[in-house]
């Protein structure tokens, strides 16, 4: 499975020269930091995604924008939902291209969790989704990528994606 790469982070780099992807230089179309315009291997259209977020329709209109952009993109979100960030990070093996949070949940808040995930993994892309805007500003402190205000709009949440991948 392909996987987007992140400058900044090495030890991600390294698994996409593995021999499973031929040589380096075929590997690659550039490497960029977080939210800054990525660039998937050549050919990869597969995105695993997780969404963290307590409210089940929310994660329903997440993955509904997901599965349109995917569309008009080519692009595939292999989606996880978990509920509880406790969950998330318990289960978290670095498997995820991007993760979208959301910052009020039940157990842990998702900035907390954004820098517990930060602790394992400082590659993966992080979006935060949320109705707390003033929360926005703290999402420097974990390098998230964009900071989506719920509720979730297509137009502007395909325009935050076009800057990300």
């Amino acid at each position: 499975m392909n996987r987007l790469c992140i400058n900044g982070a090495p030890e991600r780099a390294r698994r996409f020269t593995s021999a499973r992807f031929g040589p380096a230089k075929k590997t690659l179309d550039k490497i960029v930091r977080p939210g800054y315009n990525m660039r998937m291997n050549a050919g990869d259209k597969t995105v695993n995604t997780a969404i963290v977020e307590d409210e089940e329709a929310e994660a329903v209109r997440l993955g509904e924008l997901l599965g349109k952009y995917g569309s008009e993109r080519g692009l595939v979100f292999n989606k996880r939902v978990f509920s509880r960030a406790a969950d998330f990070l318990s289960e978290y093996s670095g498997d995820y291209d991007v993760v979208f949070m959301d910052i009020q949940l039940p157990d842990l808040d998702g900035m907390s969790a954004a820098k517990k995930l930060r602790e394992r993994d400082a590659g993966v892309v992080l979006v935060f989704v949320t109705n707390m805007s003033q929360y926005a500003i703290n999402g420097y402190e974990v390098n998230a990528a964009d900071f989506i205000v719920k509720p979730l709009a297509y137009e502007s949440f395909s325009v935050k994606l076009d800057r990300i991948f």
